[in-house]
């Protein structure tokens, strides 16, 4: 398990931008400072297409909610993000990365690359309070 908190970095499957080897079951926890989100962006993704992505498969998970669960080739694949960027609810993401035992010899595919930022929330009422101006009409 990898855990950082910071305001950006990268994220790659082992062995990047090599192929990536069999029984895998890796896992990073993003976080970012406290009042932040998480924009993450991938710049590269190559992982084996299946159905539902049941062999190997990138899961980004927000909580316990799954914001996306990923594999082939940048295309119109459904399984696939695109050029999208998914964007957290809090200040923490986790990525987990499940590839199964196929033959390491035969397996070509290079797995993720993707980049993360912090983004400052917008908040009409984020611990501040509204004061109410007294203006003197005898002093004007």
């Amino acid at each position: 398990i990898y855990h950082w908190v910071l305001m950006y970095g990268h994220v790659q499957s082992p062995l990047y931008p090599k192929p990536y080897p069999a029984d895998l079951h890796e896992q990073w926890n993003l976080e970012v400072p406290h009042g932040y989100r998480i924009k993450l962006t991938f710049t590269y993704l190559d992982i084996e297409h299946s159905a539902n992505c049941s062999t190997d498969s990138l899961m980004v998970l927000d909580g316990r909610k799954v914001l996306g669960k990923f594999c082939g080739q940048r295309s119109t694949n459904a399984h696939h993000p695109g050029r999208k960027s998914i964007l957290s609810s809090g200040n923490r993401l986790q990525l987990v990365f499940v590839t199964d035992s196929s033959n390491p010899d035969l397996h070509q595919h290079l797995g993720f690359s993707a980049f993360y930022q912090a983004i400052g929330v917008i908040c009409n009422t984020c611990g501040f309070r509204r004061h109410k101006l007294s203006v003197n009409k005898n002093l004007i």
